[in-house]
C-alpha cells in the first residue's frame, strides 16, 4: 500500500524491503493511474521507489496498492546444474502406465506465443545424455487422480498488457507505447555438449556458450519512423550511443500477469519494411546487453522475467 505522495515515476511506500531491478504491478486497467502496468525498480531506498518508465496516471495515496513481482535474471556465472524428467501415460481402458525417463539433460529455452492473439509458452529444446522407456503393467495403486494442478492461469483477459520501449537510462523516463505484432525473444541460454568417450552416451558434460538475449518485432511505421532510422544512422557513426529498454508485458492483474523485460537493446541493422495486415510497418531486430546498472545479477541481467 502507498504511504504518501506518489507520482507517476516515484512511488512511497514505508519500509518496502524491495530490490532494484524487481517490479512492480501498478493499479488497474482503465483507473487512469497505474493502469495495470508493469514497471521496473531502477532506485530504492527506505520509504521511495523509483520506477524506470512513468505511469499512465500518479496512484493515490494511502489507498491504491502496487503487486511485488518475482523477479527471475538471467546469471552468467550461476552454478551448472542438469535436468531430468519423467513423462507418465497411462491409459483407463487397459490400466496400464507408461513413462519416458532421461536423465543428465540440458538445453536452451526460448519463448513462443507472444503475439497479439497467441498463447505464451517456454519451449524446453533439450540434449539428453541417457533415456529409456518403463511399461508398467496393471492398474498403478499409487496414481494421482486428486491432487489439482499448480500453477495460476494463463495470462488471457481482454485487456492483454503492453508494449513498453524507449531510451536505454539509468533514470526514470516518460511513458511511451508501440502497436507491435510478431513479437519473437530468444535469451540464447545456449549449452554445447562436449564430446567424450568416457561420458554417458559420448557426452562428458556441458558448457555455456556465450551470446545475448534477441528480439524481433514488426511496429507501425507511423509508431517510431523515422526516430529508428535515425537511430541505426547515429549508431554507425556516433560514440555515444543509445540503446533502448523494452518490456513486453502478458496481462495486467495480479496471478495473471508476466512480464519479459530487455534493459538495453541495440538495432542489428536498419529497420526493413513489412507490413502488419494490410497496415505499412517496419521489421525491428536487436540484440540486448546488460543493464546500466551493474550492482549485482538482479540489476544487470540483459533479460528478466517478472511474475505476479
Amino acid at each position: 500500500t502507498l504511504t504518501a505522495a506518489s507520482t507517476t515515476t516515484v512511488l512511497t511506500s514505508t519500509a518496502h524491503g524491495l530490490a532494484v531491478g524487481q517490479a512492480l504491478l501498478c493499479g488497474t486497467r482503465g483507473d487512469a493511474k497505474g493502469n495495470g502496468e508493469v514497471r521496473s525498480i531502477i532506485a530504492a531506498d527506505a520509504d521511495t521507489i523509483t520506477l524506470n518508465m512513468a505511469l499512465s496516471g500518479a496512484p493515490n495515496s494511502g489507498s491504491d496498492t502496487a503487486v511485488v513481482s518475482t523477479t527471475v535474471p538471467l546469471d552468467e556465472d550461476a552454478t551448472q546444474q542438469y535436468i531430468d524428467l519423467l513423462a507418465i501415460g497411462f491409459d483407463a481402458t487397459s490400466g496400464k502406465e507408461d513413462q519416458v525417463q532421461a536423465i543428465g539433460c540440458m538445453g536452451p529455452i526460448s519463448f513462443k506465443g507472444l503475439g497479439p492473439q497467441d498463447v505464451p509458452t517456454i519451449d524446453f529444446s533439450l540434449v539428453v545424455g541417457d533415456w529409456r522407456e518403463v511399461s508398467v503393467a496393471g492398474a498403478v495403486a499409487t496414481k494421482d487422480t486428486t491432487t489439482a494442478l499448480s500453477g495460476n492461469p494463463p495470462a488471457g483477459t481482454l485487456g492483454i498488457g503492453g508494449f513498453f520501449i524507449g531510451d536505454a537510462s539509468a533514470s526514470n523516463i516518460a511513458r511511451a507505447v508501440q502497436k507491435v505484432s510478431d513479437v519473437s525473444i530468444n535469451p540464447n541460454i545456449a549449452y554445447e555438449p562436449l564430446q567424450d568417450y568416457n561420458g554417458v552416451n559420448g557426452v562428458g558434460g556441458f558448457q555455456k556458450v556465450p551470446a545475448s538475449p534477441t528480439i524481433e518485432f514488426t511496429t507501425l511505421w507511423s509508431e517510431d519512423m523515422p526516430g529508428l532510422y535515425n537511430d541505426w544512422a547515429t549508431y554507425a557513426s556516433s560514440t555515444t550511443d543509445v540503446g533502448k529498454q523494452i518490456m513486453l508485458q502478458l496481462g495486467h492483474v495480479a496471478t495473471r500477469c508476466a512480464a519479459i523485460e530487455l534493459q538495453n537493446c541495440w538495432l542489428d541493422g536498419n529497420p526493413t519494411r513489412a507490413t502488419m495486415g494490410a497496415l505499412q510497418g517496419v521489421k525491428v531486430k536487436m540484440h540486448c546487453d546488460e543493464g546500466l546498472v551493474t550492482t549485482n545479477d538482479l540489476t544487470r541481467a540483459a533479460l528478466r522475467c517478472h511474475f505476479f
